[in-house]
């Protein structure tokens, strides 16, 4: 009855018409049934998949499953049919998804690089981490094994790191969430008793007998992790030095930002290779030409290698610290007050012998220059705070009070010019200024200029999200002391 050949076959227009406005869920779902699929009849298809009635969804995500259908869509009709239904309200509709993300799987020839590659793993990444989630949970075991052994055997390197010709977005964003989803596993597993000796043994003998993977198997060592990261870091900056702001410099940041959520899987009891991460990380944060998009999993790694909160919070206040004033004042001192004379210094010595001794700026303690760089550095972190609430005060026409806002941020302002100039010995004068003392200080200002603009942007990023992570530290704190305090108080 239906002729897909025809353009306008009725049957074909029928069909169209009920699946889309029959107020029945049962013809609906018949119509839906009965309709050949065809390119006129897939956008019909796919609108189903947002049908009102739970029935009708579920039949549209088993018609994709049953005629496979993933070549004719495009990347974001693919996006939008698994976000759609892997996170539906619906349990039988969400069954059906699963389904679905088995089959599109298998036509991707079990290869989960492939199947990322049809989507948008830098664009959405959201999407991409839902399909791998629910790929990974509802594989059988031994297709799960096979596929894992199968990646890591083309993909990785003895040392388990990626091969560098095989290093794409896609790559690393799985080499990630697998690492991810399998130490998450083995924390769920039933924890053995630490002093049996004889549990331990038959686990790992189990492991064995089933094939099961674990997380050792593709996650590198935390030498052979730090020596990846610089050569992909340095390949990085090299782009951003270049300023090639191309698709490549794109996709070696996407590399990058996965290959540094990698490391909060990373077995760190190899001292020596984390005393290199931790080495690393403070250069690129404190770093002008490391993106600033990267401070936030900087600062993650940071967090996950000293998890003192006071410690981590002084180290951050020296960062930006180190940022906001790169430049060592006494080398420059020192450097510009060795200057040669000029030539109207020359001609004055010559018609008049000055006895008088030139007396330098005093230089400042290591201690007390480190005390006013912590000052400088959370006068910052303080301005940022207060510019932010200034925006949203304005934004939200409360000019009484972004008013109070503007004189705090001018009084900080005040503060922090202070301060720096007490860094650089600008309110010291000396008793006698000669000329030299003159040409001096017209050597030293110059480089005593402001921050540059890429420097000003990290700053604030690093800033922020140190503020953010912080917070949520704080946070996490205080949640446990009120539960500790509750648990108590119940015990008592």
């Amino acid at each position: 009855m239906q002729d897909p050949t025809t353009t306008d076959c009725p049957a074909v227009e029928s069909f169209i018409w009920l699946s889309r406005h029959d107020p029945t869920t049962e013809v609906r779902r018949a119509a839906l049934a009965a309709m050949v699929l065809t390119t006129k009849t897939l956008p019909s298809l796919i609108e189903r998949c947002r049908d009102v009635s739970d029935t009708v969804r579920r039949t549209a995500y088993k018609i994709l499953t049953d005629r496979n259908v993933l070549r004719p869509l495009s990347i974001a009709k693919r996006i939008r049919i698994l976000q759609d239904g892997l996170s539906d309200r619906s349990a039988e509709v969400r069954l059906a998804a699963q389904e679905l993300v088995l089959a599109w799987f298998r036509s991707s020839d079990s290869n989960p690089i492939k199947l990322l590659h049809r989507l948008d793993t830098e664009g959405v990444p959201e999407t991409s981490q839902l399909l791998l989630d629910t790929l990974f949970t509802t594989l059988p075991e031994p297709d799960f094994n096979a596929m894992v052994r199968t990646w890591a055997t083309n993909y990785l390197s003895e040392q388990r790191t990626i091969k560098p010709e095989m290093l794409t977005p896609d790559a690393a964003f799985f080499w990630r969430a697998l690492a991810e989803y399998l130490n998450k596993r083995r924390q769920n597993q039933p924890k053995q008793n630490p002093h049996s000796t004889n549990d331990v043994i038959a686990d790992e003998e189990s492991e064995t007998d089933t094939g099961a993977v674990s997380p050792e198997l593709i996650i590198p060592s935390a030498s052979s992790y730090v020596d990846m990261t610089k050569r992909l870091v340095d390949q990085l900056v090299q782009m951003v030095l270049a300023e090639e702001f191309d698709e490549k410099a794109m996709e070696q940041e996407c590399i990058v930002e996965h290959v540094l959520r990698l490391a909060l899987s990373l077995d760190l009891s190899d001292e020596f290779g984390r005393r290199r991460l931790v080495t690393l990380i403070h250069e690129w944060i404190t770093s002008p030409v490391v993106p600033s998009t990267l401070s936030t999993h900087l600062l993650k790694v940071h967090t996950l290698l000293e998890p003192n909160l006071r410690k981590r919070v002084n180290n951050v206040i020296e960062m930006i610290s180190e940022l906001c004033d790169p430049v060592e004042p006494q080398a420059t001192i020192n450097s510009a007050s060795e200057a040669p004379p000029s030539k109207t210094q020359a001609e004055s010595g010559s018609q008049q012998k000055d006895t008088r001794p030139v007396e330098l700026q005093p230089t400042l303690s290591k201690d007390v220059e480190r005390d006013i760089r912590l000052k400088i550095a959370k006068l910052e972190v303080q301005l940022n705070e207060v510019n932010e609430s200034l925006h949203e005060c304005v934004r939200r026409k409360e000019f009484e009070r972004a008013m109070g806002l503007r004189d705090q941020c001018a009084q900080l302002e005040s503060e922090r010019s202070a301060l720096l100039g007490q860094l650089h010995g600008e309110n010291i004068k000396p008793p006698h200024q000669t000329t030299r003392n003159t040409d001096t200080s017209e050597h030293i200002q110059p480089k005593m200029g402001h921050a540059s603009e890429a420097t000003v942007r990290s700053t604030n990023n690093l800033a922020k999200n140190a503020i953010q992570l912080s917070g949520d530290d704080m946070l996490a704190a205080g949640n446990s002391n009120r539960k500790r305090q509750k648990d108590q108080t119940s015990q008592k």
